[in-house]
Order: C-alpha cells, then structure tokens, then sequence
C-alpha cells in the first residue's frame, strides 16, 4: 500500500488552521461536565461490553506499541545473524 505524501503550502496550512479553530471554538461551546459524563457512560458500556478504552494521557508520554518494537528488534537479529560483533553488543545491552 503505498504512503501518501502531504506537503503543507498556504492554502493548506489555511484550511487546516480553519477547521482547527472552529474545533476549539465548538468545543468551548460544550459544557466540561457534560462531556465528562458522556466520557464515563462511554467507558462503563464499553467495559461491560468487553472493549478496552485507550484513556488520554496526561503525563506528557508517548505511548509505545511494545508488541510491534519486539518484532522490528527480532527482524533486526535475523538480518544481522552473520555479525557476531552485533549479536555481543545486542546481549551486553539486555544484561543490562
């Protein structure tokens, strides 16, 4: 599947400043409590239903896809499995 290539020209950036502010702008037309408590019915039905709610988090980390990092780490060994040098600096690493 082929990427697709978004380049940022002034017509652009305009319409996405645009529909940014006019975001900002409805959602401070919306009440802070009413948006809490759809929020929590959301994530009660979704919990009795079985699906996990990703929660926004607040503490300024980006979030890691631990199962994808593990796959690329196992691609990188099998295409450097002839580099003994790389497979000693990759164990001293995880004795770490």
């Amino acid at each position: 599947m082929a990427r697709r290539i978004y380049y940022s020209n002034p017509k652009r950036m305009k319409l996405t400043q645009d529909a940014l502010s006019q975001m900002r702008q409805t959602r401070s037309l919306i009440d802070p409590d009413l948006l809490e408590r759809a929020r929590q019915v959301i994530a009660e039905r979704a919990s009795r239903q079985g699906i996990q709610m990703n929660k926004p988090d607040t503490s300024g980390k980006i979030p890691v896809d631990q199962v994808k990092n593990l796959a690329i780490i196992k691609k990188l060994i099998e295409l450097k499995s002839d580099d003994n040098s790389f497979q000693k600096r990759l164990l001293a690493f995880f004795a770490d």
